[in-house]
């Protein structure tokens, strides 16, 4: 009786390898496609956090926003918020949750000092203190409404 030689073998080990790869591709487009995105950061208002052209994988399932939260913001808002809904928007913007809703955020431009319920806030994280206010004014506390964000970045 004569042994087979290995070629079978080295086939075989080849295809096993060949199909475990093909189904990992397969799990990642399907991942996604349905529950994550991709995202390139543009500009530098983010930093220290994130730099300019980073790359950050983004996902909305199961999410709900908190104070601290670093989240992907869409400037041409539609009443779809499914995640390839975002994906498509030309204008998005990467930023920090300051407050949630009901809270109220109050910003001292002079000092540089952001406060949410009158409570000054440690940012440890910000390149430079909030001194720029453009057209807006937080003087007084401005309150946040239900099912909205306050961002900054």
């Amino acid at each position: 009786m004569r042994k087979e030689s290995g070629s079978s073998g080295v086939l075989g080990s080849a295809y096993e390898w060949l199909d475990s790869i093909v189904t990992a591709m397969e799990l990642v487009v399907v991942l996604f496609t349905f529950v994550f995105g991709n995202v390139s950061v543009k500009g530098t208002s983010m930093e220290n956090t994130f730099r300019d052209t980073d790359k950050v994988i983004i996902s909305n399932m199961f999410y709900t926003p908190q104070k601290g939260d670093v989240v992907i913001v869409s400037l041409n808002h539609t009443n779809d918020d499914s995640l390839s809904a975002q994906q498509d928007e030309d204008q998005r913007i990467i930023k920090r949750i300051i407050a949630v809703g009901g809270q109220k955020v109050r910003i001292d431009f002079d000092k540089g000092i952001v406060y949410v319920d009158g409570i000054a806030q440690d940012e440890p994280y910000t390149k430079t203190p909030t001194t720029l206010k453009y057209d807006l004014d937080f003087s007084e506390d401005v309150t946040v409404p239900e099912g909205h964000v306050f961002v900054m970045g």
